[in-house]
């Protein structure tokens, strides 16, 4: 069913709304006004349509309609992670049918997950806004791609670490099972399939030169572009990556909340120009003021655009970064906490990114309030973990079975219930701690 969904050319199985975006994005516009429209959309949906804003604009005596400039709209107050999870059911539209909206996660550097609604059509535009992007590096969904990112590995044939996708014409590999023994196989399965970009995580992307190094091994075919994508990087690691494989890096900040999003710009990834069709992207310094002088670090604020399902309005995301050119919407390398990666070591000490054998959505899914990971040697780990009453044991045995199955067995997890988590000596909350 999958060869034959894929047989469709991408443009019409991706429907009309994806094909609109596509279009709207080749066209040229007057950003400003386009900007400013949307944002007095968005505005007057959340008043009409969620209890939240409906109450909190009463609260703060201020009438939709009269927002006609960004000075305007900016009197609206900011919300942020805990407004939202202490008032979920407020911000959502509450006729929304089922079928057309969902919900994303999101982690963090609290090790909380959080969810999101987001209304379908949502989904198309993310996909135009990527291609789009995309494209700019003559990607096309007719080049076949290697990702090195999350994926369900299990059963696959001895000796294989990766399946194929056809809808995304994507040859999906394991990031956890890369180390001396396996990268002989990665790299003859490259070799044959030859594919066109890479895209995965930073760290899977390193540990697969990593180990083809050590080995000595080399591709006899030519990436014309990668693309990183959920975890963070130094400009070391796009280093390394680009003299190994010789070929242009691009990366881009955005969220699953899918309120903002910029581009890599420059060819060392240390720039990103915001894109002001995607979302309402502001920062702010300590004082909640605007900032709009160069060099100045501030958090990322954002307003999301085209959700109609849970529109949110001036989010503070904990993100940070400051502008290298305020006029051209052009931001310097962004900070953001909830994209460090933390890498477990297994019994062979190969390294397991957090990201592939954790994610979000699995610490939803168990009712996890808060986890912490503690490794005392290689190849055992302790979990801490604060969650509701509905996590059984049996749903602790079937969190084990998971991480175990992403591990390949190559990691001992214990699984330990706690209200007591350690914390840096400035307070801050540490989600990873090595301890040899």
């Amino acid at each position: 069913m999958k060869k034959l969904y894929a047989s469709i050319p991408f443009d019409m199985r991706n429907g009309r709304e994806y094909r609109e975006w596509r279009e709207f994005l080749n066209n040229e516009i007057d950003v400003e006004e386009y900007e400013l429209l949307k944002i007095k959309e968005s505005v007057l949906f959340a008043y009409e349509n969620t209890k939240y804003y409906k109450d909190l604009f009463t609260k703060s005596d201020i009438n939709p309609q009269d927002i006609k400039s960004i000075q305007d709209f900016q009197k609206i107050p900011f919300v942020d992670k805990d407004t939202i999870r202490e008032n979920y059911n407020d911000f959502l539209v509450t006729n929304v049918p089922k079928k057309k909206k969902l919900t994303v996660t999101t982690g963090g550097t609290s090790g909380s997950p959080m969810g999101y609604t987001q209304s379908s059509n949502v989904w198309a535009k993310e996909l135009a806004y990527y291609m789009h992007f995309f494209g700019k590096y003559n990607y096309s969904p007719m080049d076949l791609k290697a990702s090195f990112r999350g994926g369900d590995f299990s059963n696959l044939p001895k000796d294989e670490y990766w399946f194929t996708n056809p809808v995304n014409n994507e040859v999906v590999f394991s990031p956890t099972n890369i180390n001396p023994e396996t990268i002989e196989k990665y790299v003859i399965y490259l070799n044959k399939i030859k594919p066109k970009f890479f895209y995965g995580y930073p760290s899977s992307i390193l540990f697969l030169l990593y180990n083809m190094r050590e080995k000595n091994l080399s591709f006899d075919f030519y990436v014309n572009a990668i693309f990183l994508i959920s975890e963070a990087f130094t400009q070391e690691d796009i280093n390394k990556i680009k003299d190994f494989f010789n070929c242009p890096v691009a990366s881009t900040y955005g969220h699953s909340e899918r309120l903002v999003l910029a581009e890599s710009t420059g060819d060392k990834i240390v720039d990103y120009k915001v894109n002001r069709r995607y979302g309402y992207f502001e920062l702010i310094n300590e004082n909640n003021l605007i900032i709009k002088t160069n060099d100045i670090k501030g958090e990322i604020i954002g307003t999301e655009f085209d959700n109609y399902a849970m529109p949110i309005l001036r989010y503070k995301t904990g993100d940070f970064t400051s502008y290298k050119n305020s006029d051209e919407s052009i931001i310097n390398f962004v900070d953001s906490p909830r994209k460090q990666t933390y890498q477990i070591e297994d019994y062979y000490n190969n390294k397991i990114a957090t990201q592939s054998l954790i994610r979000p959505y699995d610490m939803l899914t168990y009712g996890i309030i808060r986890y912490q990971i503690v490794q005392a040697a290689p190849g055992k780990i302790k979990l801490y973990l604060l969650a509701e009453k509905t996590f059984n044991l049996a749903k602790q045995k079937e969190l084990l079975n998971s991480m175990h199955s992403k591990a390949e067995n190559r990691l001992q997890v214990e699984i330990i219930m706690t209200e007591k988590f350690i914390f840096s000596e400035r307070g801050k909350f540490i989600p990873f701690i090595k301890e040899y």
